[in-house]
């Protein structure tokens, strides 16, 4: 979003005092890093004096600017990282799975057969809720 910055009172201060304040906003932004478009001035006393125009020429194209949503777009790729998330976890599980199967099959006695029977279990038990 645009950032403009608008002086106000501006019929308050001598016109030459004012280019001084405009031109400490500006340095100071700028040694700050803060980006912005415009520094403009305003009274309510004598609007056409100042940057009344201008103001409202920038408000005008705000409000006929069309933006573009980019919701769906965003919840997509959450979605996406969502997903390769959870693909990348049931995988490994699958692994994990697969180790305990082979260590079962080696396995000669029966703590260790109990065990590894329990720790299979636990693993796909995790595996449905993943899904």
């Amino acid at each position: 979003m645009p950032v403009y910055i608008v002086v106000t009172k501006a019929d308050k201060i001598f016109p030459d005092e004012l280019d001084e304040v405009i031109v400490k906003i500006r340095d100071t932004l700028k040694m700050k890093n803060i980006r912005f478009e415009d520094i403009l001035t305003y009274s309510s006393e004598n609007p056409d004096d100042y940057d009344k125009n201008k103001i409202l020429e920038y408000i005008g194209r705000w409000d006929n600017a069309v933006t573009e949503s980019r919701f769906a777009y965003n919840f997509k790729l959450l979605f996406t990282k969502c997903r390769e998330y959870y693909e990348e976890l049931l995988l490994e599980r699958r692994k994990y799975k697969s180790r305990i199967s082979k260590s079962t099959a080696y396995a000669d006695h029966d703590f260790v057969i109990t065990f590894l029977s329990e720790l299979d279990k636990t693993t796909t038990d995790e595996m449905k809720d993943l899904r």
